[in-house]
């Protein structure tokens, strides 16, 4: 990133785009540009597609929950909780005809990675990745009919 943002402060120094008076100056331009390719690099690996986030892996059992999903791991469903939970899954089985699909929402359910669902189907990561989005925009679907 530090070479980036020298590259960047020497291509735009030679064009004539910056006017650096002091040493002051210069380390305030470059922390700016160095700051402002750290922004874009965020909002890259940020964006939808490859935003870590959207799948992460389960924590081990010895340690315990944190933050704000601690209050919704931290305690059993309360009645009517686990009965919409079972409807719901229910439904969504009903909805999977594709035996694949089938079998990846089983592994999820049960907690399985992407990576461990590829290993046990002998499917492509990107594959499997594919088909439980496609099960999650059914289940998106299911909630806004229902």
């Amino acid at each position: 990133m530090v070479q980036s943002a020298y590259k960047s402060f020497f291509v735009r120094q030679r064009e004539g785009d910056l006017e650096v008076g002091t040493w002051d100056g210069l380390w305030g331009v470059l922390t700016l540009i160095t700051l402002r390719k750290c922004a874009d690099r965020a909002a890259y690996y940020g964006a939808g597609k490859r935003d870590v986030a959207r799948e992460i892996a389960p924590r081990p059992a010895d340690s315990g929950p944190v933050g704000a999903e601690a209050l919704a791991l931290d305690r059993d469903p309360l009645p009517d909780e686990a009965a919409i939970l079972a409807e719901t899954v229910e439904a969504l089985f009903r909805s999977v005809d594709d035996p694949d699909e089938r079998a990846i929402l089983e592994l999820s359910l049960q907690g399985f990675t992407t990576p461990e669902i590829s290993d046990k189907l002998g499917r492509a990561e990107r594959s499997v990745r594919r088909l439980r989005e496609r099960v999650r925009k059914r289940l998106e679907r299911m909630q806004l009919d229902g």
